[in-house]
């Protein structure tokens, strides 16, 4: 039986906060503990779901806490940015191996730009680079700040310091996704979300 939790409304999660917090694995194990039949069925499953809150015997569900949630939105927000700096680099990078110039990461250095910069395009692409690069130096700046704020979360837990002194910390991929901070309440090891 699959267990999906519904999204709520933000005014209502205030009042969710109290509730008894556990793994959302336990309360799917304990609802099929409900269950002795090992032989699937949806109408059996729906009226065992009807069932267990009458009864009161329907797990609690977890809840992440304000701060959590809010925590993890600066994660996804500086995603969105870096997906969409990305997609500017991609079309720069078309516009510079259209052109013969083959710079890999080095095409995002100071030198690089510059080279991309003064390549002799036509006048409609001319115009379409000079957008992307400003486009680019935005996204960046953004970015940039965007790591501040997630590095200042960071430093005030001990396991996120623990992590950042990994060789992945800085811009890889994988940080935002691994950070032990970003856990249930009271769990000790780090979750992907």
């Amino acid at each position: 039986m699959a267990l999906r939790s519904a999204a709520f409304p933000p005014s209502l999660l205030p009042l969710r906060r109290d509730s008894v917090r556990s793994n959302a694995r336990s309360v799917i194990r304990q609802i099929r503990a409900a269950e002795p039949r090992k032989q699937k069925h949806d109408r059996r499953d729906a009226a065992l779901l009807l069932k267990l809150p009458v009864e009161n015997r329907f797990p609690a569900i977890w809840m992440p806490s304000t701060e959590l949630r809010d925590l993890r939105t600066l994660l996804l927000h500086r995603h969105q940015w870096v997906r969409m700096r990305t997609r500017v680099q991609n079309a720069l990078q078309a516009i510079a191996l259209g052109h013969g110039l083959r710079r890999g990461k080095t095409l995002w250095s100071q030198l690089g730009q510059h080279t991309i910069t003064s390549l002799p395009l036509a006048p409609h692409a001319a115009h379409r680079r000079t957008e992307l690069l400003a486009l680019y130096g935005k996204l960046q700046a953004q970015i940039d700040e965007l790591d501040e704020r997630v590095r200042d979360h960071a430093q005030q837990r001990s396991g996120a310091k623990l992590l950042m002194t990994t060789r992945e910390w800085g811009r890889s991929r994988r940080w935002p996704r691994t950070c032990s901070w970003v856990t249930q309440r009271g769990s000790k090891t780090a979750k992907r979300w």
